[in-house]
C-alpha cells in the first residue's frame, strides 16, 4: 500500500513539474513577443507624433480647421495612424481605418456625407480583403471556381449592408475647410475593430447564401480567418513611417 501511495505521489509530482515546464515554454515566448510589441509600439508612437505634426502643418496651410470641441489636428492624425498599424495578439490588423473627403453646401451636411462615405470605404476595405482570400483559396484548390463565384457574388451584394451594419465607429479625424465658392470640404477618418467588421461581413454574406449548402457555409467560416489578412490593406491612409 505504501509503495502504491508513493508511486501515486511520485507521478503527481512529475505531472505538476512537466505541466509547469510546458507552461513556462509557452509563457516565455509570449512574454518576449509582448515585450517586443511594446517596444515597437513606443517606437511607432514617436514616429507617429513626429509625422502627425508635420502632416498637421500641411493641412493647416491648406486651410483646414478642426471642429469645435475636437482634439488638436496633430493628435487626431496621430491617433488615426497608430490605429492603422496596430496589431492584435495574432499579428493581424486590430482595426480597419478609412477616410473620405466630401464637399457640401455647409459643414454639417458635408460632415454627414463624409461619415457615410468613410463607412463605405471601411466596408470596401473588408470586402477587398475577403475577395483576396477567395482568390487565394481558389488558387490553392480549397475552393472550386463555382464555390468561389457563389461567395464572390454574395460578397458583392453585401457591401452596402456591411457599411450599414457597422454601427458605432471611432471618429479619428474630423476637419473642414471653407472653399472660395462658399462650399465646405470635410475630411473624416473612421476606424472599426477588424474582428467585429469581419463578423458583420460574414453574417451578411451568409444571409445572401441562404440557398447554398452547409458545406459551402463551412468553407466560408474556414476562409474568413483574421490572421490571414494582409497588413497595410486595412486602411486607405497614406502612411509615412520614415
Amino acid at each position: 500500500m505504501k509503495t502504491k501511495n508513493f508511486f501515486i505521489v511520485l507521478m503527481a509530482g512529475i505531472l505538476i513539474a512537466s505541466t509547469g515546464m510546458a507552461q513556462k515554454k509557452l509563457t516565455d515566448p509570449l512574454k518576449a513577443n509582448l515585450a517586443q510589441r511594446e517596444v515597437l509600439k513606443k517606437d511607432l508612437k514617436k514616429k507617429a507624433i513626429k509625422q502627425a505634426r508635420k502632416e498637421a502643418k500641411t493641412y493647416k496651410k491648406g486651410g483646414y480647421k478642426t471642429f469645435i470641441g475636437g482634439l488638436p489636428l496633430d493628435k487626431q492624425i496621430e491617433g488615426a495612424w497608430i490605429k492603422s498599424v496596430e496589431l492584435d495578439g495574432t499579428g493581424a490588423p486590430e482595426y480597419v481605418v478609412a477616410q473620405a473627403r466630401v464637399i457640401g453646401g455647409n459643414a454639417s451636411a458635408a460632415k454627414m456625407q463624409a461619415m457615410h462615405q468613410s463607412k463605405v470605404e471601411l466596408a470596401g476595405l473588408i470586402s477587398s480583403n475577403i475577395a483576396a482570400l477567395i482568390e487565394s483559396s481558389t488558387a490553392n484548390n480549397e475552393l472550386s471556381q463555382q464555390e468561389a463565384a457563389s461567395i464572390n457574388n454574395a460578397l458583392q451584394a453585401s457591401k452596402e449592408f456591411i457599411a450599414a451594419d457597422l454601427g458605432r465607429v471611432f471618429n479619428e479625424i474630423e476637419i473642414y475647410k471653407e472653399l472660395p465658392n462658399k462650399n465646405v470640404e470635410v475630411l473624416v477618418c473612421l476606424s472599426y475593430n477588424t474582428r467585429q467588421a469581419l463578423d458583420i461581413a460574414q453574417k451578411s454574406i451568409k444571409q445572401k447564401m441562404e440557398d447554398k449548402t452547409d458545406a459551402l457555409h463551412q468553407k466560408l467560416d474556414k476562409l474568413l480567418k483574421l490572421d490571414t489578412f494582409e497588413k497595410q490593406t486595412n486602411t486607405n491612409l497614406i502612411i509615412d513611417e520614415d
